[in-house]
């Protein structure tokens, strides 16, 4: 029996081939196509075609504009609790279908099968998770990349076990606005102002007080200084009081801040056994999890954002030809 062999597609007229290489000869008009692509992930496809694509993609005046239309997107999250200490990724809920098999990746990635050691996550950005494994008398600090593999697993550093308890977190101290009181830690959340230019740097403090959140920020002049300006006010009950169980707002339940990510873009917020993502420009709020166990106690948690910029295929050497290699997994995405 001989194999059914797809049909090629009709060669297009040589009137339509000269129409669509005088627009994808154009390189003003090819940025403009490109720049309209939803995700990162299509611009490495679209490097995949030629040389002259590649340089498109991959030129950093372009990436600038892409990420300033596209900004990188919050795949999901990980999350420590105290009944279930660190738990697996968790992917957020109404991703477009074409992310899937970016949000595979991690979604499939064990942090835990070194059972024999104590693991908790220090630090995530960028889809790089560094972790420290105690055990046997030391701490090794390693930086998980479930995006991209050949990169997983690298050690950074090796130190002896510590006097204090292997849980205690100590963090820089940092003079807060008048108005702010320290009150405990799931209250406040630093999240760091990513700018192009260093004098457009900063940091945001997000501050829960009682049923509102303030929202502040500390901008820099490029000499370290500056001060705290109150710049947004949250109501929550207007926010996602519709999305809470009744009662929220007897002072029995339990409401912290658990998570934030760069810019004050979102904030994750935890009331009593549920999980919400506030996007804090928009207002708009979504649930994005339940605890397992009514009783828990969420700590932290921890934001998985797809990497940017994208990997790009590097262009091969062989026999002196260029040619572009294609030795890359599906949506994988790093940051050199």
């Amino acid at each position: 029996m001989t194999e059914s062999k797809r049909p090629r597609p009709p060669s297009p007229s040589p009137a339509a081939a000269a129409d669509v290489s005088k627009v994808l000869d154009d390189s003003d008009l090819l940025w403009e196509i490109l720049i309209r692509l939803d995700f990162p992930t299509w611009l490495v496809q679209v490097a995949l075609v030629c040389k002259r694509w590649l340089a498109h993609a991959s030129d950093p005046a372009f990436l600038c504009r892409f990420e300033e239309r596209h900004p990188p997107r919050l795949l999901g999250f990980y999350a420590e609790s105290a009944c279930k200490g660190l738990q697996q990724f968790v992917p957020l809920p109404g991703l477009p279908p074409e992310l899937a098999p970016v949000v595979r990746r991690p979604a499939s990635f064990d942090l835990t099968t070194e059972f024999y050691w104590n693991i908790s996550i220090e630090h995530c950005r960028n889809g790089r998770l560094l972790l420290r494994h105690t055990g046997y008398h030391k701490s090794i600090f390693k930086v998980r990349s479930p995006l991209n593999l050949a990169r997983d697993g690298a050690v950074v550093a090796t130190c002896p076990m510590s006097k204090f308890a292997d849980d205690e977190r100590y963090f820089g101290h940092m003079l807060l606005p008048d108005e702010v009181r320290y009150e405990r830690p799931e209250t406040l959340q630093l999240s760091l102002r990513i700018s192009h230019q260093a004098v457009h740097s900063g940091v945001y403090l997000i501050n829960l007080v009682r049923f509102k959140i303030l929202v502040w920020l500390h901008s820099t002049d490029g000499n370290n200084t500056g001060t705290w300006v109150l710049v947004d006010t949250i109501c929550l009950s207007q926010a996602f009081g519709h999305l809470v169980k009744s009662g929220w707002e007897s002072g029995s339940s339990c409401i912290s801040l658990a998570g934030s990510g760069d810019n004050a873009e979102f904030v994750f917020l935890g009331v009593d056994d549920e999980i919400f993502c506030m996007y804090i420009g928009s207002r708009t709020v979504e649930k994005v999890y339940e605890m397992e166990y009514k009783n828990d106690q969420l700590f932290r948690i921890y934001p998985f954002m797809m990497v940017w910029p994208p990997i790009f295929p590097a262009l091969v050497q062989r026999h002196d030809e260029e040619k572009i290699s294609e030795g890359l997994p599906p949506g994988a995405l790093h940051n050199d």
